[in-house]
Formats: structure tokens, C-alpha cells, sequence
């Protein structure tokens, strides 16, 4: 799936399958912004954890919008890796087309595959 962004002289589409988030501070305003990373970083959604207008209060809670942040890209990232893994899986199994045959043929490597399929099964 690709998602469309038209922003001031940069328009373009973004492939869900490579898609990065990033996080970036922005100490000013105490506030975090999520970007989506590509050809420049595209904003998306900003982290603000005080209700007031007054800086103490934005700057007490900033290292916590920093953290959220932080944390937000690392499962997003880590969840991109796991769908990766998980397509990689996928097409392995569909050349290995699940037959038992496959395993004993090892004459192309693909028992091993075959019996690394079954044990990620559990």
C-alpha cells in the first residue's frame, strides 16, 4: 500500500513496506515530533505531555515527550523487521510447498529450509 503526501513543492508516495518513523525533538516547544523518514522528514504527529502554555511546564515534561518518542519509533521499527521476517517465512514456505518430500530431497538445500519452517511452526 503506498501513502500519498502533498506538502508546499513536495508531493510523492510512500511504500508502507519501507516506511521508517522517526522521532524529533524540538526543544523550542518542547515537543516531539513523529516523522515519516523519506527524501525529507514528513511529519505525521507531535507529542505534547503538558496542557498549559507557560515553558516550566513544557520543559518539566519534555524529557518524557522524548522518551515516548523514542519508544514509539523503536516498536514501530521493530514491528517493520517482524512483518519483514514474517513475509520472508511466508515465501519460504510457498517454495517449499510444505511436502514432506522436500526434506528428504536435500540435493538443493531445501530440507534444511523445510525442517527450519516446521520448528519455527513449533
Amino acid at each position: 500500500m503506498e501513502i500519498k503526501h502533498e506538502f508546499e513543492n513536495v508531493t510523492g508516495d510512500i511504500s508502507l513496506e519501507e516506511l521508517e518513523i522517526i522521532s524529533v525533538p524540538r526543544s523550542k516547544h518542547a515537543t516531539v515530533d513523529l516523522c515519516i523518514r523519506s527524501n525529507m522528514n514528513i511529519p505525521f504527529a507531535r507529542i505534547k505531555l503538558y496542557s498549559g502554555n507557560l515553558f516550566i511546564d513544557a520543559a518539566t515534561c519534555f524529557g518524557s515527550a522524548k522518551a515516548l518518542g523514542k519508544e514509539i519509533e523503536m516498536r514501530w521499527q521493530l514491528k517493520a523487521e517482524n512483518d519483514k521476517l514474517k513475509r520472508m517465512i511466508d515465501e519460504i514456505e510457498d517454495i517449499s510447498c510444505g511436502e514432506k518430500q522436500v526434506a528428504d530431497n536435500d540435493s538443493e538445500g531445501m530440507g534444511v529450509i523445510y525442517k527450519l519452517i516446521q520448528a519455527l511452526k513449533g
